[in-house]
């Protein structure tokens, strides 16, 4: 049943899926048989980039800030908003809460709330006339009450909140991961690692990326060299002053230490000098 499902979201968040549905495929599993549209009640597109968003802020939320990404670090804790009430404490937060979660929230007709490390959707008493129903959304993926998606077909927001959050608690939180180059999402036959340096990265797009980052390696290195051989001529420089153009004894003084195949011009001495220059005085001050 879960496998079915997972093809399913797959299926539904392939780019491809509203150029399918306008040309009449008939979806009679997953995700199809709760939307109706064919019937126009519900633009493919719109519904498919709203829980396509709400997904990629859920995947986003397992990045620390250096870029690397830790999956199982994934989580909706509250990080406090004005506009959701603080359950326990009685006061305002400072963040607005994941945009799912307020989608959600309207999905199940209720309002938003704090209680310790996660948000709970209380129904509204005129919405619930056997009392009032809540669910609580847990920080680290799972929730305590699942509303039906049937009748939910004229709203692409209030659908894709639907979608999500069965998505939100199945098993797949952890394990539906995004391209961090392409975007593509994709459930990796692979047993995840605990974290990737750069972010997760599709089989097409994973040599793709390693070229990448070793040429951009590459450059960085060489950037590296020249900007010391620079700095330590214009060091130089200023210590016994020269009658010759300046940046033009500065590019010499560099290539004078490079291989051939490396040797910059004058006019990359030129584009860097301020920056060559500050780099001098730093090295000066540390000297001291």
């Amino acid at each position: 049943m879960q496998d079915e499902y997972i093809k399913a979201l797959l299926d539904f968040l392939d780019p491809a899926f509203p150029e399918k549905v306008a040309l009449g495929t008939n979806w009679d599993y997953g995700f199809g048989q709760h939307i109706a549209f064919v019937s126009g009640k519900v633009d493919a597109r719109e519904a498919q980039e709203k829980l396509r968003s709400f997904i990629k802020e859920w995947i986003d939320s397992g990045f620390h800030p250096d870029g690397s990404e830790w999956p199982n670090e994934r989580n909706f804790a509250p990080k406090s908003c004005r506009a959701v009430w603080n359950f326990d404490d009685g006061k305002p937060n400072l963040y607005h809460p994941p945009q799912a979660v307020t989608a959600m929230a309207r999905f199940c007709n209720g309002a938003l709330q704090v209680r310790g490390n996660s948000y709970l959707i209380v129904g509204h008493e005129e919405a619930n006339t056997s009392g009032r129903v809540s669910v609580t959304v847990g920080p680290r993926g799972g929730i305590q009450y699942e509303p039906t998606m049937r009748g939910v077909d004229t709203d692409p927001e209030t659908l894709a909140a639907g979608m999500f959050l069965y998505f939100y608690s199945s098993e797949w939180p952890y394990r539906l991961m995004r391209c961090h180059h392409c975007g593509v999402f994709s459930v990796p036959a692979r047993k995840l690692r605990s974290s990737y340096v750069r972010g997760w990265h599709c089989n097409r797009c994973s040599r793709k990326v390693s070229a990448m980052v070793s040429v951009a390696d590459s450059r960085k290195a060489r950037r590296d060299k020249w900007l010391k051989l620079a700095v330590d001529a214009v060091t130089r420089w200023e210590e016994t002053p020269q009658k010759q153009d300046r940046i033009e004894w500065i590019k010499n003084a560099v290539n004078k230490g490079l291989p051939l195949m490396d040797r910059i011009k004058r006019n990359t001495i030129t584009r860097n000098l301020k920056e060559i220059e500050n780099r001098a005085k730093g090295d000066e001050h540390a000297e001291s």
